[in-house]
């Protein structure tokens, strides 16, 4: 599986955590800068990047190794996780089949993969996606379509009834003479973070680690973050004095948990330790100065900033009349790209991203021309910012691209 995504809901499906390339990130996960150790949230585990974008310090530390923890997520300028990357071209190179699900194939290197499926004579690529993308022509099949409508037909077609979906967590409990220690964990052994508090009797622990002294009745409260609608759960932790293991399993349909008391031992999933990139290595120049405070949040979200300075200055309303025509050229006016291209909404003229020869930066560093939009994505950069934007006064912009794109 490789995934562009960073909301984590790969894994969280159930699909095995050794078998996705996440390159994006996972804005679940925090990893220790300094022994690599990840750590599963249940929460947003995102840096609040107080200092700069490239600061991905959370605030938090290891437990292990007390190293500072730093958040996973890829942000402009920065490399892929090389782990992440290497996985997803090894598999595409030995792929027989790549099936591309709702991508727009135009964020490199990710649609470069599937692209070696493509160009393949002894493999096929499939691609379902509501609009055209880059590979058409080298797929085998082209769907334009849903990708839940296309996966319930091929799953029909195949005589195999869809699953329902099911929430696994696990759980160790280690029993000592007065006192028991609950500690949540993924599936390949690493310290999660699932509850938002434990609870026994009159004591209620909102943070790891989770020690109850003396348990009412050996009965411990597990209390949810609720992004599945999960209630409570009474686990009833057994009576040997030893290190035990429960897997709790939640249908969200029907509200209900399931305990599976595994005993003494359990198997993890075995994964590569995660290599970090250099910027996910605390930078020299911010390794002194006090980390930031990130706080737990719902999940992952890119919101644009709304009280850009410089649109108003920037922006001529007369380079709207220019979108059509600009969008069917869709050519770098520097290097005729016509592979990914942003249109200068101030003098109207069309430039390529940082992807193929970044000559939107380029135009932007010699003209001061700063606000642009994405024909790719309908995405509106800033380059004085440094960021994304949005303004009702852009939706003209927005409405006329996204009407000459899907017509």
């Amino acid at each position: 599986m490789i995934s562009q995504n960073c909301d984590g809901l790969h894994r969280r499906s159930g699909f095995s955590q050794e078998k996705i390339a996440e390159l994006h990130g996972n804005s679940n996960i925090e990893v220790c800068s300094s022994c690599g150790k990840e750590y599963l949230r249940d929460y947003k585990a995102v840096a609040p990047y107080s200092h700069s974008v490239h600061d991905h310090r959370t605030g938090r530390n290891c437990v292990l190794c007390t190293g500072p923890l730093v958040d996973t997520i890829i942000n402009f300028g920065e490399n892929l996780p090389s782990n992440d990357i290497e996985a997803g071209y090894q598999n595409a190179e030995k792929a027989d089949l790549c099936l591309v699900l709702g991508s727009s194939l135009t964020v490199r290197p990710a649609c470069d993969m599937p692209g070696l499926v493509g160009k393949n004579p002894n493999a096929k690529l499939v691609i379902c996606n509501l609009q055209k993308t880059p590979l058409d022509d080298f797929a085998a099949i082209k769907i334009y379509s849903k990708c839940d409508d296309l996966m319930k037909f091929v799953m029909k077609s195949l005589d195999i009834e869809i699953p329902p979906f099911i929430l696994h967590r696990r759980v160790k409990a280690n029993r000592e003479s007065n006192s028991v220690t609950i500690q949540p964990l993924d599936f390949d052994g690493t310290p999660a973070t699932i509850f938002s508090s434990v609870c026994s009797g009159n004591t209620e622990l909102t943070n790891d680690p989770f020690i109850i002294n003396s348990p009412i009745n050996d009965v411990i409260t597990l209390n949810f973050f609720g992004h599945y609608n999960e209630p409570s759960l009474n686990l009833q932790v057994h009576k040997d004095l030893s290190e035990r293991y429960y897997d709790l399993h939640y249908n969200p349909l029907i509200g209900v948990w399931n305990i599976e008391d595994k005993g003494t031992s359990v198997e993890f999933f075995k994964v590569p330790k995660r290599q970090l990139t250099n910027l996910q290595k605390i930078p020299t120049e911010i390794s002194k100065t006090k980390p930031p405070v990130s706080l737990p949040s719902g999940g992952f979200s890119v919101n644009p900033k709304t009280n850009c300075p410089h649109f108003s200055s920037q922006v001529t309303l007369g380079v709207i009349q220019k979108v059509p025509t600009a969008f069917a050229a869709n050519v770098c006016a520097k290097c005729n790209d016509k592979s990914e291209n942003w249109l200068c909404l101030n003098c109207g003229e069309t430039f390529c991203s940082r992807y193929i020869n970044g000559d939107a930066k380029k135009h932007f560093e010699e003209s001061g021309h700063s606000v642009l939009i994405s024909f790719s994505d309908l995405s509106i950069w800033c380059y004085s910012c440094d960021d994304y934007i949005t303004h009702e006064n852009l939706q003209s912009f927005v409405q006329a691209v996204s009407l000459t794109k899907f017509s």
